[in-house]
């Protein structure tokens, strides 16, 4: 069982002594499970701890390759090459070979060997990501090919939702779920005006994840742009329409997760509704 620290906060203010040395923390992390029944428990080991492990290998390979990127920029400008590197391209081998070449011909000076050292690393750190991304996506494809069916989620996207969930069927319901990815609308009613605010609580980085799949699927997906439209239609904002489409999404990446790990613990299973079940989960 996981206790969340906000529990943990009301357990040291309600204590009889003050600090934070590890027996007291023990002691009351035992209070608050026993008084919290209903905590969800979390077990990230076998394939969620391996997919977890490679999604941060390549969040930070891909942090080193952006902050790595900056500086072929600024060597260009200080050896005056003539070459005009556009955004986003210092990842691409041909672009890469040329400013390699370039570099190769000028004179041998400390800038120029720094500069071949960079345009190198940058090569490297490019495979070693599509070397990753490669392995992520044929380990998702084996384990939860679903989630890469619905509109918007990539395959590292659905590698992070696998390894933050840390398994969908220890929630009791997807209502849990989306409080858990901060994506469930706090109510802050008073007398006659109901509504909601946006939940800033909840793991970000699932939160993260679903907003970039709700923002694609609003630009590209039909069925998620007439729900916006129909949403306006009704009175709301573009942003509250944006976290409605949320909620939405959570709802059918708990379905399909749980359907996943299911479908790999039972030996046979019928797939015949499966094609059907995002569209009646999300738009019906």
């Amino acid at each position: 069982m996981r206790v969340p620290p906000k529990l943990m906060a009301g357990a040291r203010a309600s204590a009889r002594t003050y600090g934070k040395p590890d027996p007291i923390d023990a002691e009351r992390v035992a209070r608050t499970a026993l008084r919290e029944p209903s905590l969800p428990w979390a077990s990230l080991s076998g394939a969620e701890h391996e997919v977890r492990l490679l999604v941060d290998c390549c969040d930070d390979l891909v942090g080193e390759c952006a902050r790595t990127q900056k500086r072929p920029r600024w060597n260009c400008h200080d050896l005056e090459l003539a070459l005009e590197i556009p955004p986003r391209v210092v990842d691409r081998y041909v672009w890469l070979d040329r400013l390699e070449g370039l570099l190769a011909a000028l004179p041998d000076t400390t800038r120029k060997r720094s500069a071949l050292q960079q345009v190198r690393r940058c090569r490297d750190l490019a495979t070693e990501i599509r070397a990753l991304g490669r392995e992520i996506r044929d380990r998702k494809r084996a384990l939860a090919p679903e989630l890469m069916e619905i509109p918007g989620c990539s395959a590292v996207s659905a590698a992070n939702l696998f390894g933050q969930t840390a398994g969908a069927s220890r929630f009791r319901s997807e209502a849990a779920f989306a409080m858990h990815a901060g994506t469930a609308p706090l109510p802050v009613s008073s007398g006659k005006s109901e509504r909601y605010r946006l939940n800033r609580t909840g793991n970000r980085k699932l939160d993260s994840i679903i907003h970039v799949i709700a923002v694609t699927q609003a630009r590209m997906h039909p069925s998620a742009i007439a729900f916006i439209e129909r949403k306006r239609a009704e009175g709301v904002s573009s942003r509250e329409a944006l976290r409605c489409l949320k909620r939405h999404i959570g709802r059918v990446l708990y379905k399909t997760m749980a359907w996943a790990e299911k479908k790999r613990s039972t030996p046979v299973v019928h797939v015949d509704f499966w094609p059907s079940l995002i569209a009646v989960a999300v738009w019906d």
